[in-house]
């Protein structure tokens, strides 16, 4: 999870870049949320890296990342098909939404300021398929699949 939240630091500085910032802006614009100056400060301000809202925004992607991976890790086996990409492509829709509707516009209005719903999608979508693609390799490694039998 933790891994895959930081995918999604890396795909928000991808969107930043994009939208004319930045990469930094994705970080500044997550660490706005506790890092409340930020939220003042005019939009150009996101794209400088800080001591405080650029690791922090990092860490709450990280942190978040890794809580949402634990309870999908837990949740996979309950679910009707074991199919941990679809399930995680799942997973990122349903956080977009919370995310995009629910948590920016009251916690963290800088976030939407940079990021138009499209944006964050991209990035959820990026978590989503990262932290079902390492659920599937590390099943794989723990429990390789059986080797044909030979034909002769």
């Amino acid at each position: 999870g933790a891994a895959a939240g930081a995918g999604f630091v890396g795909a928000l500085a991808v969107v930043a870049v994009w939208r004319g910032h930045a990469p930094a802006a994705g970080a500044n614009a997550l660490g706005a949320a506790v890092v409340r100056w930020l939220q003042t400060a005019a939009p150009q301000a996101l794209d400088n890296v800080y001591p405080d809202a650029t690791p922090g925004g990092v860490a709450i992607a990280v942190a978040l990342g890794a809580a949402i991976g634990a309870i999908f890790g837990g949740m996979l086996d309950r679910l009707p098909e074991d199919h941990p990409v679809a399930w995680g492509a799942v997973l990122a829709l349903a956080t977009w939404a919370v995310a995009a509707w629910g948590v920016v516009p009251a916690l963290d209005p800088v976030a939407g300021r940079v990021f138009e719903p499209r944006h964050l999608l991209a990035a959820h979508l990026a978590y989503g398929m990262i932290l079902g693609s390492w659920v599937h390799a590390g099943r794989l490694i723990l429990d390789p699949p059986a080797a044909p039998a030979d034909a002769a």
